[in-house]
């Protein structure tokens, strides 16, 4: 398809260099519409037109047109935008001149590909985008007025005869619908193999148990899983997967909530740092806390789909099933227990150690305390000690 503008265009460019007469034209337009008292819809589109006269009759052409469009729900439910680009060369056919009045057809093939995104304002909602392609071959009639020999106002009717082929971008709905069969088999899977268990608990055993637990796990975790024993007979299954549906939710909604609380604590404790920035604190907080928000939504949704699409009862195959062998004892008589006396000290050994002299007592050093510099010196001569004996030492 872009071969196919790329060569229109370049057709187009060559026929400017014999054209006669060469025109330049568009179209802007701003609405705003307000439907079922509850929504509101905003358009704005720009549709630059340019193209080449060969003569009075006989023309060629090009659009080249960018709309958006915005359905916002006053119930703050969804929001849906939707940006469309289009491409379309034409040949232009005036069949007659009145005056300044002049009626023509253009014979248009036109390409446009076209973004929709809807929004949810909703917990529990994903966004959806789909992109959607369309190809259309169809005839537009018009009248043009000449203002002047450089200025005219053109008016164009709608299509009369066309057609359109539009095909959406079907790889997130197959991917959705790819994931959604996965998650079925899933299910199907842990109904099959809980069945035959409950089946014969509550048969044999259905006046002793009210309740049952059934293990499931994700391949990381394991998880036990409490429902009803009648209910899960009489559903065959049914309830077990729903219980656990339910369980896993609701425990994986109470710990991103729990987690949240504890970012927002952490976040109003270093918003005061903003103003230091000259920054409203207050401001600061509430635009992060929402983005801590749709983070938890964010982190629960993935949560849920990975453990949701990796759920499977845990079960050994008979083949690996074996008889556990008996525990090994070893025979204890087999073992003799002597004690064995110390052996007595030899004769030189003794003799040597009555030999050895007895270390003498050592009594402590006791440092006398030093005179001061003008007490007597201590050995009676009447001088200051710092004169006699204490001469250079203070």
């Amino acid at each position: 398809m872009k071969k196919i503008i790329m060569t229109m265009a370049a057709a187009v460019v060559a026929l400017t260099m014999y054209a006669q007469g060469m025109y330049v034209g568009g179209s802007m337009g701003f609405s705003t519409t307000s439907y079922d008292g509850s929504t509101q819809r905003t358009s704005i589109s720009f549709v630059p037109e340019f193209g080449v006269s060969f003569n009075d009759h006989i023309g060629v052409g090009m659009e080249i047109g960018y709309s958006t469009e915005k359905d916002e729900s006053n119930k703050a439910v969804k929001t849906i935008k939707s940006n469309t680009f289009r491409f379309a060369p034409y040949f232009r056919f005036t069949a007659f001149q009145l005056g300044k009045v002049g009626v023509f057809a253009d014979g248009k093939f036109s390409y446009s590909t076209s973004t929709d995104k809807t929004e949810y304002t909703q917990v529990g909602k994903t966004n959806v985008e789909q992109t959607v392609n369309s190809i259309g071959l169809y005839v537009q009639p018009g009248i043009a007025y000449s203002l002047n020999n450089k200025f005219s106002l053109v008016a164009k009717f709608g299509n009369i005869l066309g057609y359109t082929s539009s095909k959406p971008d079907v790889l997130a709905e197959n991917a959705f619908q790819e994931a959604l069969a996965h998650f079925n088999q899933r299910t199907q899977k842990i109904q099959e193999v809980a069945w035959p268990v409950i089946q014969q608990v509550y048969e044999a055993q259905g006046q002793m148990y009210e309740r049952i637990m059934v293990p499931i796990t994700d391949g990381r975790h394991m998880y036990n899983i409490g429902c009803n024993l009648k209910e899960a007979y009489e559903s065959k299954a049914k309830t077990v997967v729903k219980e656990f549906e339910k369980q896993m939710l609701l425990h994986i909604i109470d710990d991103a909530w729990k987690e949240n609380l504890r970012e927002l604590d952490e976040l109003r404790h270093s918003v005061q740092n903003a103003s230091y920035e000259q920054k409203d604190p207050l401001l600061i907080f509430k635009l992060e806390s929402v983005k801590l928000f749709d983070n938890m939504v964010n982190t629960m949704n993935n949560r849920t789909v990975n453990i949701l699409t990796r759920a499977a009862i845990p079960q050994m195959q008979r083949e690996e099933v074996q008889e556990a062998s008996p525990e090994e004892h070893t025979d204890r008589h087999q073992y003799n227990e002597i004690k064995q006396p110390t052996q007595p000290e030899s004769q030189p050994q003794r003799q040597q150690e009555q030999q050895r002299p007895e270390p003498e007592p050592t009594n402590p050093i006791v440092k006398d305390k030093m005179p001061g510099r003008n007490d007597l010196c201590p050995c009676g001569s009447g001088k200051k000690f710092k004169n006699c004996h204490g001469k250079g030492l203070v």
